[in-house]
């Protein structure tokens, strides 16, 4: 707006500028235009008319007179020139004033107004801003209400997610541990107690011990003595030499205290293999898994040769035996329960005991094989205690207590017994 009024003004004064100019052009150049003659055709008329110089001369006051009044035309022409001029120039000032002020006028105007117009636009401006910022601020609040119930809502789902994932995988993790423990189970039982079990159900169902009852009875009839000794004197009797006990004489004492023999608990030793066939406590599994040696002691003819005696509640069970083979020494507790001696041909290496398929203790021993070994297992209420040859070496809770059971002992081929006992 401001360089549109300044280019106007400009125009204006040279448009006037030009008018004054060729004002003054035509008043120099052709005054009879005017009404003014100019000097030179005054001149040339006089020249022409010199024949009436005379005439002339005459008039030649008249002529200068005239000359004087061209020169105070002239003069005055000028002087009025010079006037236009000025008045021209002071008109063109007062105009370009009027048009300064105009313009400044306008210019205030038009400040004003574009400061006006700046301070609304700034107004709205800001207003559509802080529209924008309530608007963006809502949007946000918003998208972050949903954005937290899309969280909760996830997170809900990732929680169940998990939970179903982390009970599938206890679920698997219980399966797998169910699946180990079975073939753990399984493992055990195929290795070490298929045959004892089965032996120990049969001799328990008595199907073949009734079998071989009589030619059991037959076998050991001419040689049997039956001896009622308690645990003193088998105690008495071990004490001896292996030598004494196996060339000891038939009728021989062995130095205990026979007085204190204890009902339905025979053994027997060198001086006579325990009619065992006819107590009502001992069962062999099979009389041609065993035979009696020249010094009378019962020797396993097979692997797994088995004596079973029915048990209740509360009983020590004591084994005296020669380990001249190599294998395991199996003793049953109950039918559940099975406790294992691992020997070789010089050491006593292990003692193991499984519960259900399942080992529940192991114990490293690497004990050097004495000619006679005293196995001694001890139940009482719920707790088991094995000792060998008077060191204890489990001393474990079965949590259940012992009831209608039997007992057994499953030995390899070429194991020597030589006392049996049971309280």
């Amino acid at each position: 707006m401001r360089s549109s009024l300044l280019r106007l003004w400009l125009g204006f004064i040279v448009a006037l500028v030009i008018f004054c100019a060729g004002l003054i052009a035509l008043i120099l150049l052709q005054p009879e235009r005017v009404g003014l003659i100019r000097s030179a055709d005054l001149t040339s008329t006089t020249t022409a008319q010199y024949p009436t110089r005379l005439a002339a001369a005459r008039t030649a006051t008249a002529v200068d007179l005239l000359a004087v009044r061209n020169f105070e035309i002239e003069q005055t022409l000028q002087q009025r020139e010079t006037e236009v001029v000025l008045t021209m120039t002071q008109s063109a000032m007062d105009i370009y004033g009027t048009a300064t002020q105009l313009m400044a006028t306008q210019q205030a105007n038009v400040d004003s107004a574009y400061s006006n117009i700046v301070i609304q636009a700034t107004l709205e401006n800001e207003l559509l801003i802080a529209q924008i910022n309530a608007t963006a601020i809502a949007i946000e609040a918003q998208a972050t209400r949903q954005y937290v119930a899309e969280v909760a809502t996830q997170a809900g789902v990732w929680f169940a997610n998990t939970q179903a994932a982390i009970q599938l995988q206890q679920q698997t993790l219980d399966a797998r541990e169910s699946g180990i423990a079975q073939q753990e189970t399984q493992t055990a039982v195929s290795i070490y107690a298929t045959q004892t079990a089965e032996s120990f159900r049969n001799t328990t169902l008595g199907t073949q011990a009734a079998l071989d009852f009589e030619a059991t009875r037959q076998a050991v009839d001419a040689q049997a003595t039956q001896v009622e000794l308690d645990f003193r004197g088998t105690q008495a009797a071990l004490s001896r030499d292996a030598t004494a006990v196996a060339l000891a004489g038939s009728g021989g004492d062995l130095g205990g205290d026979n007085n204190n023999g204890t009902p339905n608990s025979p053994v027997f030793f060198n001086d006579g293999v325990a009619d065992i066939i006819n107590s009502d406590l001992w069962t062999l599994d099979n009389a041609a898994n065993w035979r009696i040696n020249a010094q009378d002691a019962l020797v396993a003819q097979v692997d797994n040769a088995t004596i079973t005696a029915p048990v209740s509640g509360d009983f020590t069970l004591r084994v005296v035996f020669m380990p001249l083979a190599t294998g395991n020494y199996i003793f049953q507790v109950n039918s559940n329960t099975l406790v294992y001696l691992v020997y070789t041909e010089s050491t006593l290496q292990a003692v193991q005991l499984y519960q259900g398929g399942v080992r529940l203790a192991d114990e490293s021993l690497n004990l050097e094989n004495d000619e006679l070994t005293q196995v001694q297992l001890t139940v009482i209420d719920t707790w088991l205690y094995l000792t060998i040859n008077t060191r204890l070496i489990l001393n474990i809770n079965l949590l259940t207590p012992i009831q209608d059971e039997y007992i057994g002992i499953q030995f390899p081929a070429g194991a020597i017994i030589v006392g049996l006992s049971i309280e």
